[in-house]
C-alpha cells in the first residue's frame, strides 16, 4: 500500500498501527476534535490520517516549511488537540519550535514526536503501543475530515474544510479521468500536507487500491530510478517536477515505459513542455490540471486528446464553471467561479465565506 524507503506497508500493517493510534486519540479527546501533523512524506503520516478517521476526529496537515508565526495561528485557529512532528528534519529543530509556539497558546496540543528523541514529549512508538479498548464512533460521511490552510486575499491563512463526501467525490473523479486502475502505483514527491500529495498518499490507496511510493526529498534522478524499480504508473506535480523528471529520464536514457499519466498543475505550464514530455515518454498521457485547495480539480485535460491537453488546462467537466466579468475589471479579465461535489464544505472562519460564495 505504501513504500517509504526501506519500509513497505501493507493494508494489514496500516490497519494495525492506525487502530492503535485511534485508540490513543479516543482516550484523549472527544469525537469532532482536530489533530495536526507537520510531517515530511513519511508513512507514519498515513497512519495518523487513517487513525483520525477511525477516532472520528478531523486531521489538519501542516506544511513542514511553515514556521512559528503561521504554525501558532493554525494550531490556535483549529484548536488542535495533538500535533505530530519530527524531532529534527533538514537540520531544523521542530521540537524547539513547538516549545516556543505552545508556550504562546492558552490550550496547547500534545506534541508527539514521530522520528527522533521525544525529550519531554510523547514518542510515536509509545502512542502505538498504548493499550486501550474504546469503542470507535460511527462516522458521518458529511462530517469534516480534513482542514487545510491556504493563504488568501485576506492576508491570513484560511482553513478549508473538506468532508469524507467531498474527498470521495474527488477520488472518483480522478479514477474516471486519469485512467486509475487497481494495482496502479503513484510516485508521490509533492508534500503530503498539500491537497495534491495527501489524496495520492492517503486516499487513493484505500479507495482505489493503488500504491503510493513516497519521496521525502525531491531528486529527479532518484525519481526516475524509483519509477523504474517500482513500476510507477502515475505522477502528479507542478511544472518543476515535470521539467526535472523529463531531463533526468533523458539523461538515464529511459522512456519510463510503465508511466500512464503525468498530471501537471499548480503553476503555469508551458505547452512546449507538455509536448516534449508526451513525445519522450513511451505511452504516458501528460495533461494539465487547474484547481485549488477549495476545489481540488476544477478542470482536467483529456487523456484522449493530447494536442488539446498541451494548450489548455482542460475542460470544465469535473466542476461546473462560470466566468464572471466585473464592471471595474479590465476587459478580458474577471473571476472564475466553480461548483461541484468535490468542493469544500466551507471555511473554518465564517468571515471568510462572505465573499467566497454566491447564491
Amino acid at each position: 500500500m505504501l513504500v517509504d524507503g526501506d519500509t513497505r506497508m501493507t493494508c494489514a500493517s496500516l490497519q494495525t498501527q492506525a487502530s492503535a493510534v485511534a485508540q490513543a486519540l479516543m482516550s484523549r479527546m472527544p469525537a469532532g476534535s482536530v489533530v495536526s501533523f507537520m510531517l515530511p512524506n513519511w508513512h507514519e503520516a498515513a497512519v495518523v490520517y487513517l487513525a483520525a478517521t477511525m477516532a472520528g476526529v478531523a486531521v489538519n496537515p501542516i506544511l513542514p516549511s511553515l514556521r512559528d508565526h503561521e504554525l501558532a495561528f493554525i494550531l490556535a485557529d483549529v484548536d488542535s488537540r495533538m500535533i505530530f512532528v519530527p524531532s529534527v528534519f533538514r537540520q531544523y529543530d521542530y521540537l524547539a519550535m513547538l516549545d516556543r509556539v505552545t508556550a504562546q497558546l492558552d490550550n496547547p496540543p500534545e506534541v508527539v514526536v514521530v522520528r527522533g528523541e521525544p525529550g519531554r514529549h510523547t514518542g510515536f512508538p509509545t502512542l502505538v503501543e498504548e493499550q486501550a479498548n474504546a469503542q470507535p464512533p460511527a462516522v458521518d460521511s458529511s462530517a469534516v475530515r480534513m482542514i487545510l490552510y491556504t493563504s488568501g486575499t485576506t492576508g491570513r491563512p484560511k482553513g478549508v474544510l473538506h468532508s469524507h463526501d467531498s474527498i470521495h467525490a474527488l477520488i472518483c473523479q480522478l479514477r474516471d479521468n486519469w485512467l486509475i486502475d487497481p494495482g496502479d502505483r503513484f510516485l508521490v514527491p509533492s508534500p503530503i500536507a498539500h491537497i495534491g500529495g495527501s489524496i495520492y498518499a492517503f486516499e487513493c490507496p484505500l479507495l482505489l487500491r493503488t500504491t503510493a511510493v513516497l519521496m521525502e526529498r525531491w531528486d529527479p534522478n532518484e525519481a526516475v530510478s524509483l519509477m523504474v524499480s517500482e513500476r510507477c504508473t502515475h505522477m502528479a506535480g507542478a511544472t518543476p517536477f515535470l521539467e526535472g523528471l523529463l531531463a533526468a529520464a533523458e539523461r538515464a536514457d529511459t522512456r519510463l515505459p510503465d508511466l500512464k499519466v503525468f498530471i501537471c498543475g499548480g503553476a503555469s505550464v508551458p505547452p512546449s513542455l507538455i509536448r516534449r514530455a508526451t513525445a519522450h515518454f513511451d505511452r504516458a498521457m501528460v495533461t494539465r490540471v487547474y484547481g485549488s485547495t477549495e476545489v481540488p480539480v476544477t478542470t482536467v485535460g483529456s487523456p484522449t486528446d493530447p494536442e488539446h491537453a498541451a494548450d489548455t488546462d482542460g475542460r470544465p467537466g469535473i466542476a461546473t464553471v462560470k466566468l464572471v466579468a466585473h464592471d471595474a475589471a479590465p476587459a478580458g479579465s474577471g473571476e472564475i467561479c466553480a461548483r461541484g461535489p468535490q468542493m469544500l464544505v466551507g471555511y473554518r472562519n465564517p468571515d471568510d465565506e462572505r465573499e467566497a460564495f454566491d447564491d
